[in-house]
This record gives C-alpha cells, structure tokens and sequence, in this order.
C-alpha cells in the first residue's frame, strides 16, 4: 500500500538519509522513496501507517512529515477541502456557543493568540465560556466572509453578528492545521466596533 507524504526540513543529501532511516525502522514500513527537491516521500507498507507514528520516528530530528497535500481520502474530499470543512466548523461552532464540537475541531494543544493567551484546547474553551458563556453581548450568529487555504494553513474572516444596536464586528484568524485539527490561531479584529460594542453591552 504506498501513500503519499510532505516532508519538510531537508536540505541536503544528510537530511534525507537520515528522513530515509528514520521512517523505515517503522514497523510495518517496506519501502521509503524521498525527492529532496519537492520534499515529496512515498511510504510502502502492508497496511496503512498513521502519520502520528511517522511524526514520532522523527521526533528527535527539525524534519516533520504531513499527508500530501493532493492526497485524496475515501470520501474523495482532498485535505484543502476538508481543512475548508474544518474551519466552517470551527467559527460555527464559536458562534453557537457548541462546546463539544469545538473542542473536536482543536488539537490538545491548540494555542489562542489574540490579546488573551490560551496554550490548551481546554483553556481556550474555559476562557470562551467566561467572557461569552452568559451572553451579554447578545451574540446571535458568525457569518463567514472568505475562507484562503494554503498548505497547512488558513486565513478566515467573519462577521460577528449581535442583538446589540451596533454593526457587526469583523474578525480575522489565522489559523495553522495538524493532523487535520486545528493547532493555533491569531486573532484579530475591528477595534472602534468592538469598543462600539463593549459600551452597548456596559449601558444595557
């Protein structure tokens, strides 16, 4: 069964022995074929071996190893357009206060960066509860106004839409994918109509 993969970090010749090595001591790994030049590696191997135990061969090393990204799955969906589903998901997700299915859009890890700092998917949930669980800002939806995918990252920028008597206040995250997750985002957004914001909430 061979699969495709990305690998990234190898400039030389050293490098890609050493990628080579590393991933055929993996149980189950037949066959290693690495083109230095695009990064492309095509793994062999009787049965399918899942990329976390490919990452944790290179471990020790500054390599690090993804699906490729033309790689299609059974659904026929490649990982552009399920990396498109995911961030749907994910503002969704936000915007109706759906814990649970945001959580399952993050890795453990996931790390918020957007004035506040987050480090945890559990932090970052805990932290959207506090200042959002009560929903004194009145949030009713987020509206997504363009999604760009490129590789394993993506940039999305929606409307949040509220009760309150103001317009909608844009946000734009940038966001990094692992493993099909999310692992971080930047936040940023429209000052004047978060403060527009802040004061109709502080006055109702």
């Amino acid at each position: 069964m061979k699969k495709s993969y990305q690998i990234t970090g190898m400039t030389c010749e050293g490098c890609k022995k050493l990628v080579h090595d590393s991933l055929l001591k993996v149980d189950g790994v037949d066959q290693v074929d690495i083109d230095l030049e695009s990064g492309q590696g095509t793994i062999d191997s009787k049965n399918i071996v899942q990329i976390a135990v490919l990452q944790r061969a290179l471990s020790n090393t500054l390599y690090k190893i993804s699906e490729a990204e033309d790689e299609a799955e059974e659904t026929g969906e490649t990982l552009s357009e399920q990396y498109r589903k995911l961030v749907i998901d994910y503002v969704t997700a936000i915007g109706r206060f759906d814990y649970d299915k945001l959580k399952n859009c993050l890795c453990p890890d996931f790390k918020f960066d957007g004035g506040l700092q987050t480090n945890s998917s559990n932090e970052y949930i805990d932290m959207l509860k506090e200042h959002s669980g009560s929903n004194k800002a009145g949030i009713l939806r987020n509206e997504i106004k363009a999604i760009f995918i490129e590789g394993k990252e993506a940039c999305v920028i929606y409307d949040m839409h509220t009760s309150k008597p103001v317009p909608p206040v844009t946000f734009m995250e940038q966001l990094v994918f692992e493993n099909k997750k999310l692992k971080s985002t930047k936040m940023m957004f429209e000052r004047p109509k978060m403060e527009k914001l802040i004061a109709a909430i502080q006055s109702s």
